[in-house]
């Protein structure tokens, strides 16, 4: 992939967020969708977040980084995040949260206890954060860096 020549590194904190989701039951998936009402050839559309809610109450949210630079674990307030992007690009750019916990991606995952999170060292040692894998219970999901944004798919095993 073209950011696989230039990786960035998950930090300390982000390693701590992800370790700490091992042995938590899945029950929700939202996705933020940017929506670029602008764009030529008709509107452009790219996932900008993904939010994982378990069954305990604790939820984490990924995003591609401002400039597609890597996964960010971070927290979305999707009010604040929407206002901010309305202002930033006057009206052009919009955010739409969708469920997608039923959908054909996510449903295998729903009611699965996260075993494992995978991730790549780099040659400096490093955890890289173009990707990384979470193997809910044999359904593995990858979430990676795309041209725009970010892309998230279901491992078949």
């Amino acid at each position: 992939m073209w950011h696989d020549l230039f990786p960035l590194n998950f930090t300390e904190s982000e390693l701590k967020d992800l370790n700490a989701l091992e042995g938590r039951e899945l029950s929700q998936v939202f996705y933020t969708v940017w929506n670029n009402l602008s764009a030529k050839g008709g509107d452009f559309q790219a996932l900008d977040w993904v939010e994982l809610f378990f069954a305990d109450g604790h939820e984490i949210a990924f995003t591609a980084g401002e400039e597609s630079d890597g996964l960010r674990v971070t927290e979305l307030n999707f009010g604040l995040e929407q206002t901010r992007i309305q202002q930033q690009f006057n009206g052009q750019v919009m955010l739409q949260r969708l469920d997608v916990s039923s959908g054909a991606v996510w449903q295998a995952a729903l009611g699965k206890k996260l075993l494992s999170v995978g991730m790549l060292e780099g040659p400096d040692g490093l955890i890289q954060n173009n990707q990384l894998q979470l193997n809910f219970s044999g359904v593995v999901m990858e979430l990676a860096l795309n041209e725009e944004g970010m892309l998230v798919r279901r491992q078949e095993r």
